[in-house]
């Protein structure tokens, strides 16, 4: 029996609804036969001015036609109708780009809608009916950053495959996996990725914008005047927020435009946008609700202890610095803080590179909680929050466990060299040495399985029941994310088209696909 296709289409509102944008669920509907066109893409519906701006892909069987207007019906049964009239040949595949006029305010969340694609095949084809639903991120999509969400969970919904082995697309981006700054992520758009290039004036981010279903690259384009790129991308509103060592950005991927930048000078110069030269850096920025938040370091040449852990929070709409603060008594030196802080319950959290963990209120930027472990977080990853629980990998590669409310730290448990960020779902935490995944009861820190993997030097994810992990040494598992069943291995790379996975790169899995980045900067579509 074949699954259904589940496919993402998002209609972005207008900020005066106060509407929160929301991801699209549809389904195809059957194709009586024979059929000229074929939906290949989702729609995705995105803001423009108080309009919608839509892109599909669409294939052609048969004979040749011509795509004479798409149709959009909204929860009062109106019809905003988008005259195409384009041609399309036998055989080919067909990206389709729409505006519907004025259509913005009449799709809010929790409505059904019908969209139908009219020909002069002389059939009328429904291609999909779809129900817009809010999630607890609000305006954010299904693989908004660095480990899924703001929390860093790794955990995804949707269809989960239990084999994964034909690569659906491959796309070159970068010359070197470094160079994709914080691996790719899915957006309202599409799949966006940040890659640093050579520009006339020295490394400048490139964006790209990329349809998940066919790797078609829906949009490029380089900021020259921006600077090296230093911190990956982050999803929200339909746009793109990312940072430079000049600049914090939030553009809009769909046309290029750049809705608003902060500059280091107007965020101040202590403040550092690139907090250590001598290293690649590869931070993340944190969305919630309405704001941007970012962790970096404090500068102050002028002291004898000048580093500090700092934090800082904007307006995710107009880039207006809502507030900053720099913590600590200060460091003699930077240490390495190329990793995220994880968001939730009202504030952000973060472990800095001297042993102190951190929670600040995201309301006005106020010292919720300062804990001392001597544990520094492990470079290259992030910590994960789950039920007022904060979990992280430190220096010594043990699993931390933080009681936030308390805050104590309540277990560890040593798991051996590791890049890879800590997993947290279904009341447990999953983390990853070299060469096993371990799965741990939260609270308490059994250890509930643990399975053998080979060569683990990248992220792994958790989606439902399954664990997912790709391998530098050629090497995919799934397993049982309750048992540590080991439900299927497969051994890719010299003998298929794949490419061994970059190290301590971010992957995700959407729709029964995942995505990969590889050791020449090609972006990978996996499948069963």
């Amino acid at each position: 029996m074949t699954r259904p296709v589940l496919l993402v289409v998002v209609l972005a509102l207008s900020l005066i609804t106060t509407t929160a944008v929301a991801g699209v669920f549809l389904r195809y509907s059957a194709f009586s036969e024979p059929h000229a066109l074929r939906v290949l893409s989702s729609p995705l519906l995105t803001p423009f001015g108080s309009d919608v701006l839509g892109h599909l892909v669409v294939s052609v069987s048969g004979k040749g036609c011509v795509l004479e207007k798409i149709i959009l019906i909204d929860k009062d049964g109106d019809s905003w109708e988008v005259d195409i009239n384009e041609v399309l040949p036998s055989g080919s595949s067909v990206p389709i780009k729409f505006v519907v006029e004025g259509a913005a305010d009449d799709f809010p969340v929790g409505f059904d809608y019908t969209g139908i694609l009219i020909s002069d095949a002389g059939t009328t084809y429904t291609v999909f009916a779809s129900t817009i639903m809010t999630t607890s991120w609000g305006s954010v999509p299904e693989w908004s950053q660095f480990m899924h969400d703001a929390q860093n969970t790794g955990y995804a919904g949707g269809y989960t495959p239990t084999s994964i082995n034909r690569q659906v697309w491959r796309v070159q981006l970068a010359d070197s996996p470094l160079d994709v700054k914080g691996g790719p992520i899915l957006t309202h758009n599409g799949i966006v990725a940040v890659v640093e290039e050579d520009g006339p004036n020295g490394p400048q981010p490139h964006v790209y914008l990329i349809d998940p279903s066919t790797g078609d690259v829906i949009n490029s384009f380089a900021l020259e005047w921006a600077g090296d790129p230093t911190f990956g991308p982050v999803a929200a509103f339909g746009l793109v927020f990312f940072a430079t060592e000049d600049y914090v950005l939030a553009v809009n991927p769909v046309t290029g435009e750049v809705v608003w930048n902060v500059s280091s000078e107007e965020i101040g110069d202590k403040y550092m946008l690139k907090p250590d030269s001598s290293l690649p850096y590869f931070g993340y920025l944190g969305i919630y609700n309405d704001k941007l938040l970012m962790y970096t370091l404090y500068f102050d040449s002028a002291v004898s202890r000048p580093y500090k852990p700092a934090a800082l929070c904007f307006d995710a709409h107009t880039g207006d610095i809502l507030w900053k603060i720099a913590l600590g008594e200060g460091y003699w030196g930077s240490g390495f803080h190329a990793n995220s802080p994880a968001i939730a319950d009202g504030t952000m959290w973060f472990v800095d590179w001297y042993g102190y963990v951190w929670g600040i209120n995201i309301d006005d930027g106020s010292v919720r909680m300062e804990l001392y472990t001597g544990k520094p977080i492990q470079q290259w990853t992030g910590p994960a929050y789950y039920n007022g629980y904060l979990f992280y990998i430190d220096t010594n590669n043990e699993v931390v466990a933080i009681d936030t409310s308390v805050p104590e730290v309540v277990w560890t448990y040593g798991i051996g060299y590791t890049v890879s960020s800590p997993a947290v779902a279904l009341d447990k935490v999953f983390a990853a040495s070299n060469s096993k995944i371990f799965a741990f009861e939260y609270k308490t820190g059994d250890l509930i399985w643990s399975q053998s993997v080979n060569n683990l030097n990248t992220p792994f994810i958790v989606a439902n029941g399954y664990v997912y992990a790709v391998c530098a040494s050629n090497w995919l598992y799934i397993f049982d994310a309750n048992t540590g069943e080991q439900l299927y291995a497969y051994q890719y790379g010299w003998f298929t088209n794949w490419q061994n996975i970059a190290w301590s790169t971010c992957l995700f899995l959407y729709d029964g696909t995942i995505y990969y980045i590889d050791y020449s900067g090609g972006l990978h579509a996996i499948t069963e």
